[in-house]
């Protein structure tokens, strides 16, 4: 078993004995599904890559689920899986669209990661569009998403570099058109308990998603392809620039957005107040509008980030291990009162449960 997974392994063990009430808010700042398959983590690697081509990944991580991982419940499967006559909801969530980027809004927020959950989400496949439609209906304020370029330089939803993972395919991302891979099925949950019929879905395109969640959800657009240009000009030519985020951990790849359109919207991913700090003086018109931190570094963090106008945005990856196996939602909302104003979950349902804010 590699460190990271007994990390996670271990975390589990305590969650469900009783011995870890407050587990780390991450797993080495990895989300928990990074942390249990020994992948790297979701933030970007250096921008140093090569400028043609996708940052890599490591190879295929291992998704084989813990045995016994109970299930975080979403909407029923009927309403949005392959069989639904899907009916748009709008926007379930009682708090305003743009309180994201309203500093005086202090409403907490909830994304989904890849959705509805990575890896080891119970509601949705990573990254789909049945993700997406569950995510409308259980009220969630926004939802990550993954985009990466294709050979044709147009771009897609997905994760990994390849598409072995996730999909019914092998090979880069980009080296396939965006058709080719929008024809590509997605591979089914390693779980056979979790229901719902996803047989229909393929990989998105970044146009799909975006007719999904326009005037619904905002996107935290993790933007893992070095095609920043592509990403800018896809979210201008949608007129969704207060609605979408180019999520980027290598501050240079914000620059590089921000050159391209001053009023594109990013978000950074300091680890430190140093971090921070030297992010913020490559801003010098507009700072970021989204600042991601470290679930142990919020209450440390939080208070210059919420002084700027910005908001604050952490991962609760470690929390969601005690919330799905003690059944302490409460976790949830320690986070919120330490400072934090969107928390990224695995298991977004339960979120929302904490804060009484399920839809009939």
């Amino acid at each position: 078993m590699s460190p990271p997974r007994a990390r996670w392994a271990l975390t589990l063990l305590l969650a469900a004995c009783g011995g870890a009430d407050e587990p780390p808010a991450a797993v080495d700042g990895a989300p928990l599904d990074a942390a249990v398959d020994g992948a790297i983590p979701d933030r970007d690697l250096p921008d140093s890559a090569p400028p043609d081509r996708s940052p890599p990944d490591a190879d295929p991580p291992d998704a084989r689920p813990i045995p016994g991982l109970p299930r975080a419940e979403g909407p029923p499967p009927a309403q949005f899986d392959c069989t639904a006559d899907f009916v748009d909801p709008g926007r379930r969530s009682p708090v305003p669209l743009d309180c994201v980027i309203d500093p005086d809004c202090d409403a907490p927020l909830v994304v989904g990661h890849r959705g509805v959950g990575g890896q080891l989400g119970t509601v949705a496949p990573e990254n789909s569009r049945a993700a997406i439609r569950a995510a409308l209906l259980l009220g969630l304020d926004g939802v990550e998403l993954d985009v990466r370029h294709t050979a044709d330089d147009r771009l897609v939803v997905l994760h990994d570099s390849t598409v072995d993972r996730t999909a019914f395919g092998s090979g880069p991302a980009d080296g396939f058109t965006q058709a080719e891979l929008a024809a590509m099925p997605l591979r089914p949950f390693t779980r056979d308990d979790i229901p719902g019929d996803f047989g229909c879905e393929t990989i998105p395109t970044l146009e799909e998603a975006f007719a999904l969640t326009r005037g619904r959800l905002f996107i935290d657009l993790d933007t893992k392809t070095s095609r920043v240009d592509l990403v800018v000009e896809a979210i201008r030519e949608a007129g969704l620039i207060d609605e979408v985020f180019v999520s980027v951990s290598g501050v240079d790849k914000a620059v590089r957005a921000r050159a391209i359109d001053p009023a594109i919207r990013v978000q950074i991913r300091p680890d430190t107040p140093e971090e921070y700090a030297a992010a913020m003086a490559r801003f010098p018109e507009r700072p970021p509008e989204i600042v991601e931190i470290p679930g142990d570094r919020v209450a440390e963090m939080a208070p210059p980030i919420r002084a700027a106008g910005q908001a604050v945005f952490t991962n609760v990856f470690g929390d969601d291990a005690v919330a799905l196996l003690r059944g302490r939602l409460a976790v949830y909302l320690e986070r919120y009162a330490e400072g934090a104003h969107v928390l990224q979950s695995e298991y977004p349902s339960l979120v929302i449960d904490a804060l009484d804010r399920r839809p009939p």
